[in-house]
């Protein structure tokens, strides 16, 4: 009798375990409407700021693969780009590929706040986004 509720103790803390695992190798959930500026780094004269209004736009996640959009600028001349993308296993660092075949990389800085990079086709400019998750009503 004691060794059957022993092996019923082993087998709770079994499932506890793995499931405490689990639970900790979920991808975060990147999908939803991410808000931000943009600042353009040119060499000759350090970082300055180039636009804000910039939303990115995640609309399908499945686990660790992600597609969405970004939109650059306000009002009309807004313009969308489609891309794909990838976080890794550790929640920290994630990439997206632009439809041009453009390839940011970036970090998850917080669970609300992402920070990607990508070198421009010029040389001389890195660009860099920050964004913030925006509240879901």
């Amino acid at each position: 009798m004691i060794k059957g509720l022993a092996r019923i103790v082993l087998f709770a803390i079994f499932i506890t375990a793995c499931g405490a695992a689990n639970a900790e190798d979920q991808a975060l959930d990147l999908k939803g409407t991410w808000t931000g500026r943009v600042i353009r780094h040119v060499t000759q004269q350090g970082f300055v700021p180039f636009y804000s209004g910039v939303k990115l736009v995640i609309e399908e996640q499945n686990i660790t693969q992600y597609k969405g959009y970004l939109v650059n600028g306000t009002g009309r001349d807004e313009t969308s780009v489609q891309f794909t993308g990838a976080i890794d296993l550790n929640n920290e660092y994630l990439y997206l590929r632009h439809a041009s075949g453009e390839v940011c990389i970036g970090q998850i800085t917080k669970g609300n706040r992402l920070l990607l990079l990508v070198a421009g086709s010029d040389k001389n400019t890195l660009t860099v986004f920050e964004f913030r998750k925006a509240a879901v009503p």
